[in-house]
């Protein structure tokens, strides 16, 4: 998670970067999905609302748990309804 924490401060606004959070947000690895969710929600972009909101849904509390502190760090009016529901 250092990793992606790391990668995302010296490649923010890099289109693809952000890409590639978007999948790793969807991958297997726990540990890199759990960093890239939390990242995808500091890069303040609503459109990120819809990736963080299904990772509420996971089996795994800290997957759970990283989608909500990605959608408290987003910020957007967007978010209201995951964080409710």
């Amino acid at each position: 998670s250092a990793a992606v924490d790391a990668l995302t401060s010296l490649r923010k606004g890099d289109a693809a970067w952000t890409k590639e959070l978007e999948t790793l947000a969807g991958g297997p690895e726990v540990e890199v999905r759990n960093a890239a969710l939390m990242q995808l929600g500091k890069l303040g972009d609503k459109k990120h609302v819809p990736i963080l909101a299904a990772a509420l849904a996971s089996d795994d509390w800290s997957t759970r748990y990283a989608a909500l502190d990605g959608l408290v760090a987003l910020r957007a009016p967007e978010s209201a309804g995951a964080l409710v529901e």
